[in-house]
């Protein structure tokens, strides 16, 4: 028994890494809006997830993005936006995307 209680929680924990690195990949790839070579170069961006607390009630995430070029007014809105829906999200609220 415990053996496979072990192993679900392996699988629990790797579905949770893929998921993660998933959800971080789609931020990623919209800041890197150009991907035609060679303005493609130019926009290579990546994201990170931190978590904090180790509490399920209390544990919170940050995450960190950064982009070789810089951030245009462009991306600090959709990260603006990202961050709001993912906040309302997290609070058992729906988001409505106009």
């Amino acid at each position: 028994m415990e053996e496979r209680q072990h192993h679900g929680e392996e699988s629990l924990q790797l579905a949770l890494a893929r998921l993660r690195s998933h959800f971080l990949d789609r931020p990623s790839e919209v800041l890197a809006r150009t991907k035609d070579p060679p303005e493609a170069v130019k926009q290579i961006s990546s994201a990170y997830l931190e978590e904090f607390g180790s509490d399920p009630s209390s544990q919170r995430v940050q995450i960190r993005v950064s982009k070789n070029e810089g951030f245009s007014d462009q991306d600090e809105d959709y990260l603006k936006t990202l961050s709001a829906c993912l906040e309302q999200v997290v609070r058992g609220g729906t988001v409505s995307i106009e």
